[in-house]
């Protein structure tokens, strides 16, 4: 169990640490429309969804991946339905759980710096 004090160093730790991802979208909105998204995210709005069976995130065992299709998001999306905004948000908490989860890990193993260079160097490999 944590402690307010490990809690503290690993948060300085990780601030120490320089991770971080730039959230800014560079992607012309015409682009984003047609193509629908980029190494990161994919826009479900985008009318290259209207037909996807695939899940959302293939491989995610989120509760939105393996039980709804892209197609249906982009679906509800259109309808404006509320649903949408809660299924996506099922997914993306699942994933900062996970990541943070790893970050948890790392700093219990002594390994993150490691976490952190991997994600970096992640981050740096798909914005080529």
């Amino acid at each position: 169990r944590a402690t307010m004090a490990a809690v503290r160093s690993t948060a300085a730790e990780t601030a120490a640490s320089g991770v971080g991802y730039d959230v800014k979208d560079e992607m012309p909105e015409e682009e984003r429309l047609v193509a629908g998204g980029d190494v990161f995210k994919i826009n479900l709005w985008a009318l290259a969804y209207r037909a996807d069976p695939r899940p959302p995130l293939p491989g995610c065992d989120c509760f939105t991946c393996t039980n709804h299709s892209r197609a249906y998001i982009h679906h509800l999306l259109q309808c404006h339905e509320m649903t949408a905004a809660v299924l996506l948000d099922i997914h993306n908490l699942h994933h900062y759980c996970n990541f943070f989860k790893g970050i948890r890990g790392a700093v219990g193993e002594g390994k993150f710096a490691e976490f952190a260079t991997f994600h970096r160097s992640r981050a740096e490999e798909y914005s080529k």
